[in-house]
């Protein structure tokens, strides 16, 4: 089995994702591996009905950043709240492209593994099902495991 030391995985708190955080901390016990979990908070989503001219920034108020802010933070909460004391975890919390931000961030944080949940809670739901794990396929530079949660009946 490959050696995994830095495990990334992208959380927004759909049944999928929780579903990747279950892999990343049995893969990391067998490993003994650091997870970094993180949140992107997707505030040009938020946006995309307003004209290209209008800043993102200039349309929230500092409460609605906080709230969004927020949330991710609680989103975090939960994963980290799923790990064993035995293994190590942080969370992360950036504002961004999905796709872009989580690049990013296994670059910086020099990741051995991306993993991530086939769909999410994006703002397009349904219409670009998989976009960020497609773009997390195709464009890193480590491998990445897409985990599916089982369909809820």
């Amino acid at each position: 089995m490959a050696e995994y030391r830095h495990i990334l995985v992208p959380v927004d708190g759909s049944a999928s994702s929780l579903k990747a955080v279950e892999q990343a901390i049995e893969l990391a016990g067998l490993c003994d591996a650091e997870i970094n979990f993180i949140h992107v908070a997707n505030l040009n989503g938020v946006m995309g009905s307003y004209p290209a001219f209008v800043s993102p920034r200039s349309n929230f108020s500092g409460s609605i950043l906080e709230d969004v802010v927020e949330i991710g933070r609680k989103i975090l909460d939960q994963a980290l709240d799923m790990v064993p004391q035995s293994i190590k975890a942080k969370g992360h919390c950036v504002n961004g492209n999905p796709a872009s931000a989580i690049l990013q961030e296994a670059e910086v944080l020099n990741v051995d593994l991306i993993i991530v949940g086939s769909r999410g809670l994006g703002v397009l739901r349904g219409t670009l099902v998989g976009s960020v794990s497609r773009s997390l396929l195709g464009n890193a530079t480590c491998p990445v495991l897409v985990v599916k949660a089982e369909e809820q009946k």
